[in-house]
């Protein structure tokens, strides 16, 4: 018989803040218009969420967008808002996910 092997709840908390703090690739769907595009996405030590076109103008603020995660009242997993069931149809809902302001 095998043994599934168990992840502790730190070794999942220390990969995940791995991947928050490296940043990663993202399709942003704008809220206003729809529009896709890609983005980098990184979350600093000062607490703010930034993206920029290139992984290089995450640290030049006349390039990147921010939002501070304090500013953040919630995040809504899968095509949960009108914009993205109308503008991200091609895009897998448990990819998916909004962050509320």
């Amino acid at each position: 018989m095998l043994a599934r092997s168990r992840t502790s709840p730190d070794s999942i908390y220390q990969k995940a803040a791995l991947a928050i703090t490296t940043g990663d690739l993202l399709t942003k769907v704008n809220f206003n218009n729809g529009a896709k595009s890609q983005r980098y996405f990184r979350v600093f030590r000062d607490n703010s969420l930034r993206w920029a076109k290139k992984e290089k103008d995450l640290t030049n603020p006349k390039v990147y967008k921010s939002c501070s995660l304090a500013s953040v009242k919630g995040i809504v997993y899968g095509k949960a808002s009108k914009r993205m069931m109308k503008s991200a149809k091609q895009l897998d809902s448990w990819l998916c996910f909004s962050i509320i302001t």
